[in-house]
């Protein structure tokens, strides 16, 4: 489809002149596709004469700057918009929302994330924070190309901003958070609303930051009229003391704020350091620390003896063996192990590392009540690993990781599929959860095995 390409008034007479279209072609010649493509951006009528954009004037560059304040991915293609390109996309439907102006919504929370991240963060944010995720809407650009960004409409209870916001993993999936409050019909409304926020707000002096994200052009603007009227600084993430959030749609625009105290920011400072604390060993550990997370129960209550197959370079060994009440973690794998910095002070030795199969071992492991598997194998053959040590617990306990080894998506669901169900026929007093992971590959999927 091309850029320029704006639907006929007629299904039956050529984008360029009045002449009837070909079969595979909104024009009737290549001449005529030509010299449509040369035409103003704007207007569509007279040729563009500004080099840059295809403008015929200064007017027709300025109206279509105004008409498209808002960025790519939000910009409108509904037919009532002056800009629309509504053809270039199936069935002529408008992804946007048609809201009006209220004083309350249903959500309170948007978040941007990329598409191919979508469906986990839903799940985590369910599991994790008990979020519902009231809606959720994809919106393509101007131009109709696919965009990779999804917006998820969340209903969240007082505080969940900032434990989002400080969440490793959501941090490193989501584009951003806003803060929704209210929806307002005009700019006049959008200003008067800033302006009572910030007075609400008080306790702000000449040296105060704040921040406002909008799309970049309102931004501007705003940012210029609080400096002008309020005597504050435009800020960052992590001096400024309130944070201004706008979305604009088709019809209205939703915007909401949050106070920022000295502590939160402090908090925001010290994430980055906190992130690198917890990949000491390695990425993978993430991975069973969410687990730990989001599923409490999956470790026992009491002192427990570990096994973690496929330990490499023991990521998973050492985060374990960290656990209060973890008495002995035995990590199995040919591949060599490095011990963590926190593990080596903290003055334990509760790891033994035996550098061999599983098959090769198993018989001198003790008593183990947790059996966790990160390695790297088809599901098949991760799972036969895996039922040795199974066979051998009271109450089955573990987190297996199944990496993609079999070729496309539908083929490693068929696969995860078949192994749930050996485990399940085989271990009938226990319940297996399959899990796609934040920290994790996007074509892992984790198994939590709990007793029933």
């Amino acid at each position: 489809m091309s850029l320029w390409y704006i639907p006929p008034p007629s299904p039956y007479t050529c984008l360029s002149c009045s002449s009837p279209p070909t079969s595979d072609s909104p024009f009737c010649s290549p001449p005529c596709s030509k010299h449509f493509k040369t035409l103003c951006l704007s207007c569509k009528k007279s040729p563009g004469i500004l080099s840059k954009k295809k403008y015929c004037t200064e007017v027709c560059r300025d109206l279509w700057i105004k008409s498209n304040l808002v960025p790519l991915h939000l910009r409108s293609i509904c037919p009532l918009s002056p800009c629309t390109l509504s053809s270039a996309f199936p069935k002529n439907k408008c992804p946007r929302r048609h809201l009006t102006s209220s004083p309350s919504l249903s959500h309170n929370l948007i978040l941007a994330c990329s598409q191919s991240h979508t469906s986990r963060i839903i799940e985590y944010l369910h599991s994790s924070y008990g979020i519902k995720t009231l809606d959720k809407k994809h919106l393509d650009s101007l131009e109709g190309h696919r965009n990779d960004v999804d917006y998820l409409f969340l209903k969240s209870e007082e505080g969940d901003r900032g434990r989002i916001c400080l969440d490793e993993n959501l941090r490193r999936l989501h584009n951003k958070l806003y803060t929704i409050q209210r929806s307002v019909a005009s700019y006049d409304e959008l200003e008067s609303w800033i302006e009572n926020v910030i007075r609400e707000r008080g306790e702000l002096n000449d040296s105060s930051y704040f921040r406002i994200s909008a799309p970049k052009t309102l931004k501007i603007e705003l940012d210029n009229h609080v400096s002008t009227n309020f005597n504050l600084l435009p800020g960052n993430t992590l001096n400024s003391s309130i944070y201004i959030d706008i979305l604009e749609f088709e019809n209205s625009l939703e915007c909401g704020y949050i106070k920022v105290e000295e502590e939160e920011r402090r908090k925001w400072a010290e994430m980055g350091r906190t992130e690198e604390k917890g990949r000491e060993v390695c990425r993978a550990e993430n991975k069973i620390a969410e687990v730990i997370r989001r599923y409490p129960t999956l470790l026992p209550t009491t002192s427990f003896i570990a096994s973690d197959i496929g330990s490499s370079p023991g990521g998973w060994t050492y985060h374990l063996a960290l656990l209060s009440n973890c008495e002995h973690v035995y990590a199995i794998d040919p591949g060599d192990m490095k011990p963590s910095k926190r593990w080596l002070e903290s003055g334990k030795e509760n790891v033994t590392w035996f550098k061999e199969k599983v098959k090769d071992c198993f018989e001198r492991l003790e008593e183990v009540n947790l059996l966790t598997c990160d390695m790297n194998a088809c599901p098949r053959v991760t799972v036969d690993s895996c039922l040795p040590i199974f066979r051998g617990m009271e109450g089955v306990r573990g987190v297996v990781t199944l990496k993609n080894f079999v070729g496309g998506e539908k083929k490693m669901d068929e696969a995860v599929l078949i192994q749930v169900k050996r485990l399940e026929e085989e271990f009938v007093k226990c319940k297996v959860k399959v899990v796609r992971l934040l920290s994790g590959g996007m074509e892992e999927r984790t198994l939590v095995i709990t007793p029933r």
